[in-house]
């Protein structure tokens, strides 16, 4: 407003302006060097100052109320329990031939009781609930425990095979018919080769008949006297055999006789070819002496009519040598000859004796005694057959192959896993079932198993899948490195709590949490990092109130997880949820005297 009032002399306001200015740069710029001159001199004292660390602060946390727990975390896999791999107990069907699966079930299909497992040569198998296995085929007057497993599980099935007992009977039958045409199939019906065993009993009972009515005959004809033809017939036939009897004499004395002759002829022989080889030997050693060929004595003996000679030694030696042989047996011939002599002469004896008898026999009294025998052996006969085709009528009805039937301890199961295929033959564990509920497989370290039991809860998570479950601990391995886990590791195998926790599981690769130990509710904590032990072993902690005034609290220690100690006051101390307490100082050590006794300016962190 003053310049406006002035406008009248601007040369003079203008002057003073200029001055006005000139002056006021003038003190500024003085203020700003000495401002700059005296931030750059500093005494001794202020720079130590400058170059020394801030000061120290106290970390202050709040004291804590929650519940504590230590936890192992492994992994594991899971399955569905109690896998059982089924085998058959023999051939479906009751032939012989090749069997070749012509129908299957599908994994993951559930199995009921009385469900079909598979088929071969288009035959069922079925199973049905049982603790003992397939291990025979079942028929008709079979009897055992398996028998009763049968006709418990028929009955519960809704046929009623007559009393639950271990014999396999018409009640037997007539409900596995039932059940068989219920499920579109026909129950095995007796086999080709029972069949032809009961015919062949029926064919023996009806041939030991005859034989008792043949038998019957014979003691008839057995009293009869003998005819005048029947007599004449006796002694033509005594007659007979005196003359085979002097006829076997005759030959036995020429037949001996000859035999004895060979063996003086022989004699003869063997004399003659010893005395041929000591010849030729002495030829052949006479030559050799003098070098002259015997046959002139004269020419000289070359090696050729050495050879020839040392060839005549060894004729003449073996001729001896076979007549040996020929005498021998010239000898043992005499013994054969004399006892197919006596044999012959004997056996004439037997049949003249055997000729009198019949004719003595002929006209004595009629003895039906023998006849009688055979009666009565026939009619003992007779009564076998017919005990026979009883039997086999009993046996031979409708069957259970031992193939046909799997027993499964717990029904219904689910069926995890298929190998036979359509076209060939069902090998061992052709189906895999399960029980309908999950297992968990997994294992610790043998240092961690003494802190496990039996029915502990753990925690199950699926990698990547926001679901928790829930699980219990059903057995523990007795030993490290059982169980198909490796060495230094216990098998720990885990229930899942929820029945119906999906199939999708199956299979899966899991992470499982087990708490090993927890505090019993909710405890008062704080981080280990706030407490001090002291050289006497007790524990302390700063407490630290609002206006940064601090105590020492002796505190007792229990379960220590996550980072966090469970904490009491001791005797005659106090110490409560919101309170805060020093985590360390720079300077100190939390867990050190140091720590305990620093005193410095408090600060929320």
């Amino acid at each position: 407003m003053k310049l406006r009032r002035n406008e009248a002399r601007p040369s003079a306001n203008r002057a003073r302006v200029t001055t006005l200015a000139i002056v006021l740069t003038g003190v500024v710029g003085a203020a700003v060097g000495g401002y700059v001159i005296g931030s750059r001199v500093q005494s001794p004292a202020e720079a130590a100052s400058r170059r020394a660390a801030p000061e120290a602060s106290r970390i202050t946390v709040p004291v804590d109320r929650q519940a504590l727990q230590n936890s192992l975390v492994r992994r594991g896999s899971v399955r569905f329990a109690d896998a059982k791999g089924l085998s058959l107990a023999g051939p479906v069907g009751g032939d012989t031939a090749a069997q070749s699966v012509t129908k299957v079930r599908t994994a993951g299909e559930q199995l009921e009781e009385g469900g079909l497992l598979l088929e071969v040569n288009g035959r069922p198998v079925f199973a049905l609930g049982g603790a003992q296995p397939m291990y025979r085929a079942l028929r008709p007057g079979t009897i055992g425990a398996d028998v009763e497993q049968l006709e418990a599980a028929l009955a519960r099935l809704g046929y009623d095979p007559g009393p639950v007992d271990t014999v396999f009977d018409v009640g037997t039958q007539l409900a596995l018919a039932k059940f068989y045409e219920d499920r579109g199939y026909a129950a095995q019906s007796p086999t080709t080769a029972e069949n032809d065993a009961l015919r062949a009993a029926r064919k023996a009972a009806s041939d030991a008949e005859e034989r008792v009515k043949q038998a019957q005959i014979s003691v008839s004809e057995a009293g009869k006297p003998a005819t005048a033809s029947e007599v004449l017939a006796l002694q033509n036939e005594v007659k007979r055999a005196t003359q085979a009897l002097e006829t076997a004499k005759l030959n036995r004395t020429r037949n001996d006789n000859a035999a004895k002759a060979a063996v003086t002829t022989r004699t003869t022989e063997l004399d003659a070819a010893n005395a041929a080889a000591t010849a030729a030997a002495n030829t052949l050693e006479s030559a050799r002496q003098s070098g002259l060929d015997p046959r002139d004595g004269i020419t000289p003996c070359d090696t050729t009519c050495i050879s020839r000679l040392t060839s005549d030694a060894a004729t003449a030696k073996s001729a001896a040598a076979a007549a040996v042989v020929a005498l021998e047996t010239a000898k043992a011939d005499v013994q054969i000859v004399a006892n197919t002599g006596a044999n012959d002469v004997l056996a004439a004896e037997d049949a003249l004796t055997v000729a009198n008898t019949r004719l003595s026999e002929s006209n004595a009294p009629k003895d039906t005694r023998s006849a009688s025998q055979a009666l009565e052996s026939a009619r003992d006969a007779a009564t076998e057959a017919a005990a026979e085709v009883r039997r086999l009528e009993g046996i031979t009805g409708i069957s259970v192959p031992a193939g046909e039937l799997v027993f499964v301890p717990t029904l219904p199961a689910r069926i995890d896993g298929v190998k036979a295929t359509v076209g060939t033959a069902p090998g061992a564990d052709f189906v895999t079932i399960s029980g309908d509920r999950l297992n968990l497989d997994s294992s610790v370290e043998s240092i961690d198993a003494d802190q496990l039991s039996v029915g502990m809860k753990v925690k199950i998570e699926v990698p990547g899948i926001d679901t928790t479950y829930e699980g219990t601990i059903a057995e523990i391995a007795p030993k490290a490195g059982t169980n198909g886990v490796g060495a230094g590791q216990v098998y720990v195998r885990i229930t899942l709590d929820d029945a119906a926790a999906g199939a999708e599981l199956n299979g899966a690769g899991v992470v499982v949490t087990i708490p090993i130990q927890s505090t019993s509710g909710e405890v008062l904590v704080v981080p280990v990092a706030a407490l001090t032990t002291r050289a006497d072993r007790t524990n302390w902690l700063t407490v630290v109130d609002e206006s940064g005034v601090t105590r020492e609290q002796e505190v007792k220690v229990g379960l220590q997880a996550n980072g966090l100690v469970e904490v009491s006051p001791a005797s005659g101390g106090s110490l409560t949820e919101g309170d805060r307490v020093a985590v360390g100082t720079a300077g100190t050590q939390p867990g050190t005297d140091d720590a305990a006794t620093n005193d410095t300016a408090a600060s929320d962190g």
